[in-house]
């Protein structure tokens, strides 16, 4: 066991000149009066930062993780083609794209001292290479008047470079963390003449990665939210319903040893809001 005393202050001094640039190139033309397509070429970063919960360490405490105390930038490629479409009762749009991240900065748990959970800490290193290839679309039509039939869909393929970090542990070598295979909604809205209006919504998402060092993921969901409501002169009543058959899943998932007496890795799981009610009264002025 490290026996340590703590300091009142912790002083440390940093090179924090970081030379950073991006921007974007976009062509765009008009094929017609409803069709309209575009390419576009961006480069975007992430400034560099600090890692304050390792403040104190040193690697003569912890070798290779006690002195990553500063952050790398990361920086970010985007390429895109993408079209939007008006027809008569229809609206749609629809792109495709590319990245490619470089020293991607990742966020990871640190178990300093095996068996003590006084030095559990997280920290953010810079892990090698990504990239995410996907397309989103999302489309709306007026079946009838007052009915708006609407729907979006997300598709992502990506996968995080394998690399081993400053305390050793490996991250990557599958798909990167927040990043979904899928997402979709679709929904129905009405509104008429006399002031009622109302909706129904499906949303849904594939399975995904909360971590990148941790292959612990948060499963696949489908719920459903609806709206009904009454728009009254200035006044606006609005009963609503989240989640509405009370699908149980996850808001976040975690893995690491908390538990005596041998703290092994675990599970845990931050269940997401069952089923919501409520009536909203709004006043505009």
């Amino acid at each position: 066991v490290i026996r340590r005393a703590y300091p009142k202050a912790i002083l440390a001094s940093f090179d924090t000149t970081d030379r950073l640039w991006g921007g974007e190139l976009t062509l765009r033309h008009n094929f017609n009066d409803g069709l309209t397509g575009y390419a576009r070429v961006a480069r975007g970063y992430k400034a560099g930062n600090f890692n304050p919960s390792l403040a104190g360490f040193s690697d003569a405490d912890f070798p290779g993780i006690g002195g990553r105390l500063q952050v790398d930038p990361e920086h970010l490629y985007n390429y895109e083609l993408g079209a939007d479409l008006t027809r008569d009762r229809w609206r749609a749009r629809a792109s495709v794209f590319h990245q490619q991240r470089y020293d991607l900065q990742v966020r990871t748990p640190a178990q300093l001292v095996p068996g003590d959970p006084t030095t559990f800490v997280f920290f953010t290193d810079n892990a090698d290479r990504a990239h995410v290839t996907g397309l989103e679309a999302a489309a709306s039509y007026d079946v009838a008047a007052g009915w708006t039939l609407h729907g979006t869909l997300a598709l992502m393929d990506s996968e995080l470079d394998r690399a081993a970090i400053s305390n050793g542990n490996l991250v990557g070598g599958r798909r990167l963390a927040n990043t979904p295979r899928y997402g979709y909604t679709l929904g129905l809205r009405h509104r008429a003449e006399a002031g009622w209006f109302g909706g129904v919504d499906l949303v849904a998402r594939g399975e995904q990665f909360d971590s990148n060092n941790q292959n612990e993921a948060r499963r696949a969901f489908r719920v459903v939210n609806a709206t009904l409501g009454y728009a009254w002169g200035d006044w606006t009543f609005t009963l609503w319903a989240k989640n509405l058959f009370d699908e149980v899943y996850d808001k976040r998932v975690y893995f690491f040893g908390n538990e005596d007496p041998d703290y092994l890795e675990t599970r845990y799981e931050n269940r997401a809001d069952p089923r919501q009610l409520g009536v909203t009264a709004a006043w505009r002025f």
